[in-house]
């Protein structure tokens, strides 16, 4: 029975272990590529992952963690933050920045 609860106990500890794959995909608003963007996404339990995007609105962020995370983007005077989660694997997120409540907020599309 002992070494019963210490399976579950490790069983249940792995998963907050567990690296997470990279997120990747596009942003845009208005229609043009969102360029040299900045990106962070935080993750609980783990320091933010920072990156941007390139000229074509590509990005390519390393997640540290698996999980729900928020994913915000800074460029000029858009800032926009949208929940997205983290898998193992690589996880494709395209957003749309869009003019929402007197400021803006990220869509998937």
């Amino acid at each position: 029975m002992r070494q019963l609860r210490w399976f579950f106990a490790i069983i249940v500890a792995v998963p907050a272990f567990l690296d997470g794959g990279p997120i990747y995909g596009v942003i845009l608003f208005n229609s043009q590529a969102v360029r040299g963007a900045a990106i962070s996404i935080a993750c609980p339990g783990a320091p933010p992952a920072n990156g941007s995007t390139l000229d074509d609105g590509s990005y390519r962020v390393p997640v540290p963690r698996q999980g729900r995370c928020t994913f915000t983007v800074k460029s000029g005077n858009i800032q926009a933050s949208a929940e997205v989660v983290s898998l193992q694997d690589a996880a494709q997120y395209n957003f749309v920045v869009v003019a929402a409540g007197g400021g803006y907020e990220l869509r998937r599309r």
